[in-house]
């Protein structure tokens, strides 16, 4: 809304307020939908079979395994 007022002249600046109102009402409508979509958080078990099919010999393996095991470390998604 900022570059729409920006190009129009100074005395045909338009109203934002219904432009707004819709833009928040938006807003409420999203967070509503999506609010509720997240994964179920890793269980030990499922972790222990993810860090199990990582590769110890490759480098690939080992990342992915120090992602994971950190990543539950610090509690991320639990």
């Amino acid at each position: 809304m900022s570059a729409i007022r920006t190009w129009m002249p100074d005395d045909k600046n338009p109203g934002t307020q219904e432009a707004r109102g819709m833009l928040n009402e938006y807003k409420k409508e999203w967070a509503r939908r999506v609010g509720g979509t997240k994964a179920p958080a890793i269980t030990d078990t499922m972790l222990r079979a993810m860090v199990q099919t990582c590769d110890e010999q490759h480098p690939i393996g080992i990342r992915d395994r120090a992602v994971l095991l950190l990543g539950r470390g610090a509690l991320n998604r639990r």
